[in-house]
């Protein structure tokens, strides 16, 4: 798949285009590709996918931005696995917000539009003009679809739902919804205060971006990918109220080595949450409650 973060650099090709925010690329994201992959062969075209570097709201009125569920590189990689020939990843600035939707169909068109996928609420250009009725109306000679809202187990998809889900902790929901695992929360190990190593549970501990999803303070069952190789564990996602914390922190420990080091890129993913935060009269009542998450961690992991 080739990546680009502008039109421009699209070859001139007869394309369908499936547009979009893509956050989480959950099972509709991933029928609204579906859909423009089926168009695209039946046209002999190119599969390109349109989405934005950030979401839209962080330009047009940050304070109403949603806490996203995947970082820029992780949607480039789910995307990348759905099978789509292109990937644009324009940078949402104020220019782009002030582009009309003529213009801005206009330069799609100029670099060999053929149709388009769309979701029933997606829209482009100045004040959101571009809808599937904007199409309809002038560009007639355009075949577009309209993927109607995907539902699972009578549920409807939606990048809304999946982000309510991770944020009540009803992880097994968000990944009913999403298809597979919830994203991994990843970045470099950093240093800590060294106190899982004292207490015999080393632990690798990640910087937290508190504009991300995420589930609530407590205990997970998790895996921990770090080199290529991937190890069940647990994490704790908290501000470590025992020790007189303050600042939210994310510590997994791996139940093998995982054989990273500070400053590797690991990734954590949550599967179940196990037990709330907690403030512990001493390390090692801590240390026995974290004895028995480990078990229930196991356990789950267990469970096909």
């Amino acid at each position: 798949m080739e990546l680009t973060d502008t039109l421009g650099a699209l070859p001139v090709a007869p394309r369908v285009v499936a547009a979009g925010v893509f956050d989480g690329v959950h099972l509709g994201h991933r029928a609204l590709i579906k859909t423009a992959l089926s168009l695209a062969a039946s046209m002999g075209a190119r599969c390109t996918v349109l989405t934005f570097q950030r979401h839209p709201l962080c330009c047009l009125a940050p304070d109403k931005a949603p806490p996203y569920l995947m970082t820029t590189r992780q949607r480039a990689d789910a995307i990348a696995a759905c099978g789509p020939d292109e990937l644009v990843m324009l940078p949402f600035d104020q220019t782009l917000a002030r582009e009309s939707a003529a213009h801005f169909l206009a330069r799609l068109r100029a670099r060999g539009l053929a149709g388009m996928a769309m979701g029933e609420s997606f829209t482009f250009g100045a004040e959101a003009e571009g809808s599937h009725a904007w199409l309809v109306r002038n560009a007639p000679d355009l075949p577009v679809t309209v993927l109607p809202k995907v539902c699972v187990r009578g549920l409807m998809v939606s990048s809304t739902a999946v982000r309510t889900a991770v944020m009540a902790g009803d992880l097994p929901l968000a990944r009913l919804l999403l298809g597979g695992e919830v994203p991994a929360l990843t970045g470099a190990v950093a240093r800590g205060a060294q106190l899982g190593r004292r207490i015999g549970l080393p632990t690798l501990n990640l910087p937290v971006d508190p504009r991300r999803a995420l589930p609530p303070r407590g205990v997970y069952d998790a895996f921990v990918e770090a080199k290529g190789r991937r190890v069940p564990g647990i994490a704790y996602l908290g501000v470590k109220p025992t020790v007189g914390g303050e600042t939210l922190v994310l510590e997994a420990h791996a139940f093998a080595d995982p054989q990273a080091v500070y400053g590797d890129e690991i990734a954590v993913t949550l599967r179940h949450f196990l037990r709330p935060e907690a403030r512990f009269a001493s390390l090692e009542a801590m240390r026995a409650q974290i004895g028995r998450d480990m078990d229930e961690a196991r356990r789950l992991q267990a469970t096909p």
